[in-house]
């Protein structure tokens, strides 16, 4: 007697089922990897968060930063300073050049107010927020309104590669006087100032 087959035909939806399950579990397993930028960006919110809850906490506005790194700001605005110089300082860099390497130096800052658990406004930084906020009638309609209580101004920050170190100008806009940027320490997971 012939002796039968004991192959047995897989069903093609059963087999397209299969390879589905299999490429979405192995999908699962995968973390997706955030841009440059977007991780610059939740750091700095952290920092702000961390700050803001501590020794600035007195902020009802913070004018963002225009797109320009702390160092280009500085090299436009006050070309006699070495802002390189006192950046490598702050950070402990061992050379001026590694100053390139720091994060913030490139990317873009996406920051939103929805990422910042503070009860302020974030205003971004033009020349013509500029302009109106030292136009004096201007200033008491808008940003004494908006702003009761103080506004500070922030620049985009630098981090060191394992965002535990950061340099940033923060300050109020009720002096004219220029300190040089902050730095920020990350201990136990929350920023204080250094």
């Amino acid at each position: 007697m012939p002796q039968q087959s004991s192959v047995t035909c897989i069903s093609p939806f059963f087999l397209v089922f299969l390879i589905t399950t299999a490429l979405t579990m192995s999908g699962c397993k995968k973390e997706i990897e955030k841009s440059p930028s977007l991780l610059y960006t939740e750091e700095t919110a952290k920092l702000l968060n961390d700050i803001l809850m501590d020794e600035f906490r007195h902020c009802d506005c913070i004018v963002m930063p225009a797109d320009l790194s702390l160092i280009e700001n500085a090299e436009r605005d006050m070309p006699e300073m070495d802002m390189r110089g006192r950046i490598a300082y702050r950070m402990e860099l061992t050379d001026v050049s590694q100053v390139n390497s720091l994060i913030g130096h490139t990317e873009i800052l996406l920051l939103s107010d929805e990422m910042i658990t503070h009860d302020l406004r974030l205003i971004p930084f033009t020349e013509i927020t500029w302009d109106r906020l030292f136009d004096r009638k201007e200033a008491e309609k808008v940003w004494y309104e908006r702003c009761p209580e103080s506004m500070c101004y922030i620049s985009k920050p630098l981090f060191n590669k394992d965002y535990t170190t950061a340099v940033m100008d923060f300050s109020f806009f009720s002096t004219c006087l220029y300190m040089g940027p902050s730095t920020f320490v990350k201990r136990d997971g929350t920023w204080r100032y250094k």
